[in-house]
């Protein structure tokens, strides 16, 4: 007998399906009688990160007078999804897929006038992206009194979604043409092995990933690139941002900013950007954010509070990947101890999500906001943890002697790396008062339960990039044996990270310019003592890929989209 598949789409992944299908039946209840219509929406959050679905109806719709009463439900149907053979009644059953529907359910108020034509605006954007390069519709290009007219003639609504319920049902897989949405499905699923199958996957031939229709194009279905802006292309970690996306399937930068380098190529300012066809460098004032899908902020600490707070103001639906320090810290009190001054977008700061994307993958993919870690806390949390969480390690004593190559200090002329100051030479800066020193008691300290305080010593060496943790600590009872097989315990279905076999040890030559990360374990000569390593490429890993890794997560695709280059080497 059939038995049903055993999982559930989760809240972030409904969303995100919801987002991408943005058509659905919007249902409400007058007197016991069911009103409903089919209406193309748009999925939107407020500032604390509650989900808002806005559209609008022509005024004589009956469900306008029914705005403001009962909770409304949206229902959102389509995009196939997995279903495991080990789900067939027998090995040669056909096979089968599954239909995913989402129920979204709220209170609904009527738009202001005001509001309204902001609202059709943005479902315009959203919905005639197929008339690409055509720009969508605008009501800027009405006459005031054809825009009254209009406004007579329509009411927009807004939908607080109070409740998200998803649901499959089965459905027999029809034609290749599917194939992309059923791998952007499963990467979706918080079923490890769903997202496996989607990473293996790949998109299926003769489908585009660009603008235009593929050959069954009967069906309808079109792929568009994602526009991106990167604010600080100028930098080592928006340029690195460049380099990556630059080969993504799914994304098109449309937008660079360096305010000090404004009006000059990207090949002007990193030459190896020679064959790129890329948008000249701008102010970031100079941008039009209503056009982009995202953008990744690779500016100083401190500078990006304000931007992207105007950034999201002009379009909140905008995605942020936020490579600066500036939302990564969760307490108010703590960032202006450590960064001087008091935060400048608190309310951005509480809904920020710290995206340490193997830790917080559910939250990255609802997130509008993700404030991507530093490179030094990527790799000491990725090996330390998990260890945390199981309670094999004493959180009390925990020592990190950490090693950067120079692109760490950023691209600015600072005297200590100068060729003739960091090259043959080892040196150490900001001992124990390192800034990332509360990214990763953050972290820890919420996986053990308790505030954690670490040694931490950073070290720059002289190479361009790479990065080298070595992490000493004291074990709980367990051995070393028992941390490694935690780690891989922890990490069997990460694409991107390998705990190393015995014996074995992490190189940063291993990982350099991937977005892999290694992890070992090794015994100490003192007892109930163990030496953790990890390395990472701190551009790459440490910064842009893991921005990107969580940008595929945001948009439904597979998260090792566009980053599966193998280290360079040697």
């Amino acid at each position: 007998m059939y038995t049903p598949p055993p999982f559930k789409p989760d809240r972030a992944a409904s969303l995100a399906f919801a987002e991408a299908r943005g058509f659905g039946i919007a249902c409400a209840w007058d007197g016991g009688k069911p009103i409903a219509s089919a209406l193309p929406f748009y999925l939107t959050y407020s500032a604390d990160g509650t989900p808002q679905a806005l559209f609008h109806v022509a005024r004589h719709n009956p469900l306008v007078k029914l705005a403001g009463g009962s909770p409304w439900l949206l229902a959102v149907t389509g995009a196939d999804a997995y279903v495991s053979p080990d789900w067939y009644v027998s090995p040669d059953q056909v096979p089968t897929w599954l239909y995913q529907a989402v129920h979204l359910t709220g209170p609904v108020r009527t738009l202001s006038d005001d509001e309204l034509a902001v609202q059709i605006d943005a479902l315009s954007a959203k919905f005639e992206d197929r008339l690409l390069p055509k720009k969508p519709w605008v009501s800027g290009k009405m006459t005031a009194a054809r825009l009254e007219t209009m406004k007579k003639a329509i009411v927009g609504l807004e939908m607080m979604v109070e409740e998200v319920e998803g649901s499959f049902k089965l459905n027999q897989h029809k034609s290749e043409i599917d194939f992309a949405a059923v791998g952007n499905t499963l990467a979706l699923q918080a079923e490890a092995g769903a997202r496996d199958i989607a990473a293996a996957r790949g998109a299926p031939a003769g489908f585009r990933s660009d603008t235009t229709r593929n050959d069954d194009a009967s069906r309808g279905r079109v792929m568009t690139k994602k526009k991106i802006g990167i604010l600080g292309a100028s930098g080592y970690t928006g340029a690195d941002a460049v380099r990556l996306l630059a080969r993504h399937p799914n994304a098109e930068i449309t937008a660079l900013t360096a305010n000090t380098h404004a009006g000059k190529t990207m090949s002007e300012v990193f030459p190896h950007f020679f064959m790129l066809d890329l948008p000249k460098l701008v102010e970031w004032e100079k941008v039009d954010w209503t056009r982009l899908d995202a953008v990744f902020c690779g500016l100083p600490h401190g500078t990006t509070q304000e931007i992207i707070a105007a950034v999201l103001k002009a379009n909140p639906r905008i995605k942020i990947l936020d490579m600066s320090a500036d939302f990564r810290l969760r307490n108010k009190d703590s960032y202006a101890q450590w960064y001087g001054h008091e935060h400048r977008a608190l309310e951005l700061q509480d809904e920020a999500v710290y995206g340490l994307t193997e830790l917080y993958r559910e939250e990255v993919t609802a997130a509008r906001l993700v404030a991507c870690p530093g490179c030094y806390p990527t790799a000491v949390l990725l090996a330390l943890v998990p260890l945390a969480k199981a309670k094999l390690i004493d959180v009390d004593d925990i020592i990190i002697d950490a090693k950067s190559g120079v692109t760490g200090a950023g691209r600015g002329l600072k005297q200590n790396t100068l060729f003739s100051e960091a090259g043959e030479g080892l040196s150490l800066y900001s001992i124990g008062s390192h800034r990332h020193s509360a990214e990763i008691e953050q972290e820890i300290g919420a996986a053990a339960g308790s505030a954690v305080t670490v040694n931490f010593t950073p070290h720059l060496i002289p190479m361009a990039r790479g990065e080298f943790c070595t992490s000493y600590v004291k074990l709980n009872g367990a051995t070393p044996d028992d941390l490694r097989a935690e780690l891989e315990r922890a990490y069997a279905n990460e694409p991107f990270v390998y705990v190393t076999k015995k014996d074995v040890l992490p190189q940063t030559q291993n990982v350099r310019g991937s977005n892999y990360v290694q992890i070992g374990v090794v015994a100490d000569r003192i007892k109930n003592r163990a030496i953790v390593l990890s390395t990472l490429d701190n551009l790459v890993k440490g910064s842009a890929g893991q921005a990107i890794q969580n940008m595929n997560l945001m948009f439904g695709l597979p998260e090792t989209t566009g980053l599966e280059q193998i280290a360079l080497f040697p």
